[in-house]
């Protein structure tokens, strides 16, 4: 119903510690003193303990039906003048007791029409005592919710028994008939759902609905094939195939044995203790396994990811169709490395969007993400060190509480995060042990970073002599503690800028995209293997005219970085690495 004759008005009569209150804008709470807690916007009950004194016996029943007004008081302008000639002003102080009690009255006039009040309504058997207080604290008159409602009793049931004749008395012109509506309410809710009470209704329809479930759905309209996919006619992935596949690799168990044979005591310590946690603990576990470069962290995270795959994967009971681990990670090379999944396609976080902004899903896509993942129990993230603070707490969390339909961190999920952090800051966003910034309120956000992981750091470096060396001098300079002969070390192996000695096979890291650019072109000609170029073929859907989709093509920029790195030229080579 669009428009009613009469207002409707919900009073929450639920004790104050039950209430949900809202906060005032941020303007008006910038502007109030600093010594200041009236920081709540004014509700219905708060502006009916200061009503005027004239109305000192209004109950909160009559206030909210007659009396109560949220809008500004209109006042009259003045047409004398100050002894300046100008216009008195008309302004109310804030600080004018008198004023106050003036624009109070000049707001509160009576209705023409009362409202429809509507409230909680506790039931009698269930909630007495709250049952009670409602009827008080509707149809009688008080100030203060606290020690008025009780008054010198010992329980609301003694008041209202004092106080009965005043509220009966009220509640003939609200509440008429509530007591025999609750009881007729309490029978039908007591009937027993037997088929012996529900063949005595309408037998005839039940009749015919049974024969229409016999004989079952038939199409009547056969031509019109509603579940048809306009997908392929349009020439875009259909929304049924979109999402990803999550890359679930279970070793052998031979080969898991010998993998966990390899893990030296620091790693079978953090091993065992992951492990027991999986198995014994209820409640949501965090850890972040850290070290420096060959102390073996990639290592122990796939004897870490086995182990907990082999365990869930044979507990009896559950479901082995349902995926209970992930293997995550905040690039597709890191993804590719680990055999896993990138965070924004495992958990639909569109990687275009702004990370300050948590946008939630439609209700198609987050039951699609709800069947795949509703029985996510673990995650594992590498390469934390690239995962943001806002990316962590917005995204992440807020999507596997979406996931899970749960307020806990992270949705209840339990995480083993793995990286070092002494590496270059998250491109656009903050170190993940940073607290938010993306707002007034950030102060107030909690860093579930700080308040929920352990840290377990391995020190052990597990690489070989050759590569040891180079380990030790890599683990020195990220803690700053490196010597003049690392640094002597380091240059023995320099190489000039496009010299014959410059290896072309192997990673080659460039501070901007250019260069990257030049040196992929550069290899790529040097490239023996039969070469191959395959150009981008954009289209338009549903253009209405050559002209507008000429026009649209036009303006479909060339650089890979606004078109998510999808090159118009990709040129190719056999034996090539990407």
């Amino acid at each position: 119903m669009r428009k009613s004759s009469r207002q409707v008005v919900f009073i929450n009569t639920s004790p104050p510690e039950d209430r949900v209150q809202l906060l005032k804008p941020l303007q008006e709470i910038n502007d109030l003193e600093d010594d200041s807690d009236e920081i709540y916007a004014s509700g219905l009950i708060k502006r009916y303990t200061k009503r005027p004194g004239k109305l000192e016996n209004v109950s909160l029943a009559d206030w909210a039906a007659w009396y109560d007004s949220t809008g500004k008081p209109y006042i009259k302008p003045s047409h004398e003048l100050d002894i300046d000639n100008y216009p008195l002003e008309t302004n109310l102080s804030d600080n004018d007791d008198n004023n106050e009690e003036e624009e109070s009255e000049q707001k509160n006039k009576k209705r023409s029409k009362a409202r429809i009040i509507r409230s909680v309504c506790f039931n009698k058997e269930v909630d007495s005592e709250k049952h009670y207080r409602e009827l008080i604290m509707l149809f009688t008159s008080w100030r203060d919710e606290i020690t008025d409602l009780l008054g010198n009793c010992a329980s609301y049931q003694e008041h209202y028994f004092q106080v009965k004749n005043t509220i009966d008395e009220q509640m003939k012109c609200y509440a008429m008939c509530s007591e025999d509506l609750n009881a007729i309410q309490d029978q039908l809710n007591n009937v027993e759902d037997s088929d012996e009470n529900y063949d005595l209704i309408a037998p005839g329809t039940q009749n015919i609905e049974r024969q229409d479930e016999d004989e079952g759905a038939q199409d009547l309209h056969p031509e019109f094939n509603e579940t048809y996919d306009l997908s392929g006619d349009l020439g875009i992935p259909s929304a049924a195939s979109n999402t990803e596949q999550l890359i679930l690799h279970e070793e052998q168990d031979d080969v898991y044995r010998g993998m966990v044979q390899k893990l030296n005591r620091e790693q079978k310590e953090f091993f065992f203790h992951v492990l027991h946690l999986i198995k014994t603990s209820d409640n949501p576990f965090y850890c972040f396994l850290s070290g420096g470069a060959g102390v073996g962290k990639s290592h122990l995270t796939k004897c870490l990811y086995q182990a907990a795959l082999k365990y869930y994967n044979t507990r009896a009971g559950d479901d082995f169709h349902q995926v209970k681990i992930l293997m995550l990670a905040p690039t597709g090379k890191a993804a590719y490395n680990i055999k896993g999944n990138t965070i924004h396609s495992a958990l639909s976080i569109p990687a275009c969007q702004s990370l300050k902004n948590y946008k939630h899903l439609d209700s198609s896509r987050l039951n699609n993400l709800r069947c795949q993942l509703g029985g996510l129990k673990l995650i594992f993230l590498d390469e934390i060190s690239m995962v943001g603070s806002t990316m962590f707490n917005v995204q992440i969390n807020n999507r596997l509480k979406d996931i899970k339909g749960s307020k806990e961190d992270f949705g209840g999920v339990s995480m083993v995060v793995i990286g070092d952090l002494f590496q270059l800051e998250p491109v656009m966003d903050r170190y993940i042990f940073k607290n938010l910034d993306n707002s007034e309120y950030a102060v107030l956000a909690p860093n579930k970073w700080q308040d929920n992981f352990n840290m377990f750091e391995l020190e052990e470096i597990m690489r070989q002599r050759e590569s040891k060396v180079f380990a030790e001098i890599l683990n020195r300079l990220r803690e700053g503690k490196h010597t003049k002969d690392d640094i002597l070390k380091l240059k023995e192996r320099l190489i000039k800028e496009n010299s014959i000695q410059d290896p072309m096979d192997v990673p080659h890291l460039f501070i901007q995209n250019q260069k990257v650019n030049e040196f992929n072109e550069r290899v790529h000609n040097a490239a023996t293997g039969e070469k191959f170029s395959i150009k981008a073929i954009d289209s338009v859907i549903v253009a209405n005219s050559a002209q507008l989709r000429d026009k649209i093509l036009s303006q479909i920029p060339n650089d890979p970085r606004k078109t998510k790195q999808i090159a118009s030229n990709l040129q190719l080579s056999v034996g090539g690495k990407n």
